[in-house]
């Protein structure tokens, strides 16, 4: 038999950072590594959701002119992961209620729906940091 333990909090490999290319595949990337990382951590049951919101972070980096993208998976307990997005991009994103029709402008709010918190940090030498934290119910 062979045993396999989860990393621990103090495991390095509950941290996992991404430079991101700036292109249209960023989005595309973002779920892949969040999916594969998810995926050695025994968090599958998160991998959906968490990749879900880290592709809208992405996108909205991108939309709003980002020229350097990164993506921070960590994982803080069994059961909780944080992702964090930093751009260069002026501005902080903001939650909005879009009309019935348009085609864009409800990111945020999926993310909202997903995470237990998101939030969002200015960076000293410009850009931002924005953060969601999601945890397993072990369910899903």
């Amino acid at each position: 038999m062979t045993l396999s333990a989860s990393p621990s909090v103090n495991d390095p490999q509950c941290l996992r950072g991404f430079k991101l290319t700036v292109d249209a595949h960023a989005p595309e990337a973002a779920r892949r590594k969040v999916a594969e990382t998810l995926g050695e951590w025994g968090l599958d049951s998160l991998s959906e959701d968490v990749a879900l919101c880290a592709s809208e972070f992405v996108t909205n980096a991108l939309v709003n002119g980002a020229a350097g993208i990164h993506l921070l998976i960590e994982r803080h307990t069994a059961e909780m992961i944080e992702i964090a997005v930093w751009d260069d991009a002026p501005g902080k994103p903001q939650q909005r209620t879009p009309e019935e029709t348009a085609e864009s402008g409800r990111g945020l709010n999926i993310v909202d729906a997903l995470a237990v918190a998101w939030w969002t940090q200015g960076s000293s030498s410009g850009g931002k940091t924005i953060r969601a934290r999601f945890i397993s119910d072990g369910e899903r």
